[in-house]
């Protein structure tokens, strides 16, 4: 990707995530008062053009991503639509409470493509997983929101570590001329090649951890769509639902109170799942997305060399071995 893309893709990401921001916390700037049942329809008005505004954006950010115009990366735009709907499908199988492999893609994906295809694989699949389910709400680009912020910050993960060399680069080091074919003992196949461990231990704890850490963290924000709207049943519950007027410090150690006593059992299964994924399948898929990056970024070299100066002085070759 080019410097000038990277940037027009950094800032339409930004304005996204602001207005998912905004999105999330516009109940605390308009002070609603609470009534009963009002959190079962919350966002009901709004969430629509939310929808929109989302699908959009992410239409603008592939089009930026895949170059757009006459000439569209059609090998990138496929990956995300078979992605897309593999990670769809993933959400069908039934976990326990809050464990769904549905995290695991976006942040694999996210860490070896970048910020920009993590978001929207997060989003888009967690979108076509409701129509499979029928999970189609006011809460679901909420949804498609934070799960795709999941992809994202895999992905500013990824460019903040040591990003994995090309698997060609790195799996396979080429001998020098003189050594090809010959059986050293040291790899097989052509000439001869010396594996290595393209993915460490310490990288696939990190996206574990890393993993889990979202398990929480999108229950705490996914409450927030609800949250504001909420009212106590009686007066004794009033301690963990917020109300016009509190302060920040109380309205947060209301939330924490509510997270804690509703949602953080329901996340710790969610957390533990994501971590079994990983320690199941990280690194194959990871290898997999890998080489298909591999593949789809390989150019060939059009760079010729100097052509040579009358006169110059022919490179002795016969000190490099051959063998018939």
């Amino acid at each position: 990707m080019t410097h000038s893309k990277r940037w027009r893709t950094a800032i339409i990401l930004t304005i996204t995530s602001l207005i998912g921001v905004a999105a999330f916390l516009s109940p605390f700037w308009l002070a609603r008062t609470q009534t009963p049942g009002a959190d079962r329809t919350a966002h009901g008005g709004d969430a629509p053009l939310l929808f929109a505004v989302i699908g959009m954006l992410c239409l603008v950010v592939l089009l930026v991503e895949t170059g757009g115009g006459a000439d569209p990366d059609a090998k990138r735009v496929a990956l995300l639509g078979v992605l897309v709907a593999a990670n769809a499908a993933l959400r069908l199988i039934p976990g326990v409470l809050g464990a769904s492999p549905i995290f695991f893609l976006p942040i694999c994906v996210g860490f070896v493509w970048g910020p920009s295809f993590g978001f929207l694989l997060g989003a888009a699949s967690i979108a076509v997983s409701a129509l499979l389910t029928g999970g189609i709400g006011p809460w679901l680009p909420f949804q498609m929101m934070t799960l795709g912020w999941v992809g994202l910050t895999a992905g500013v993960v990824g460019s903040l570590t040591p990003r994995p060399p090309l698997v060609r680069s790195l799996c396979f080091r080429a001998k020098a001329p003189y050594e090809r074919g010959r059986n050293t003992g040291t790899g097989r196949g052509n000439g001869g090649a010396q594996r290595t461990r393209p993915l460490s231990s310490q990288t696939l704890a990190l996206l574990a951890l890393f993993a889990a850490l979202w398990g929480f963290g999108f229950g705490a924000i996914m409450n927030l769509w609800f949250w504001p709207f909420a009212a106590p049943a009686s007066p004794a519950e009033s301690g963990v639902y917020w109300a016009p007027g509190l302060g920040l410090a109380e309205t947060v150690r209301r939330y924490l109170v509510f997270y804690g006593a509703t949602s953080a059992v329901y996340d710790a299964f969610r957390a533990a799942g994501n971590v079994a994924m990983f320690a199941l399948f990280g690194r194959p898929v990871l290898l997999l997305l890998l080489r298909f990056r591999d593949r789809f970024t390989w150019q060939p070299i059009t760079t010729l060399p100097p052509p040579e100066t009358p006169g110059a002085a022919t490179p002795d070759r016969s000190a490099i071995p051959t063998h018939p």
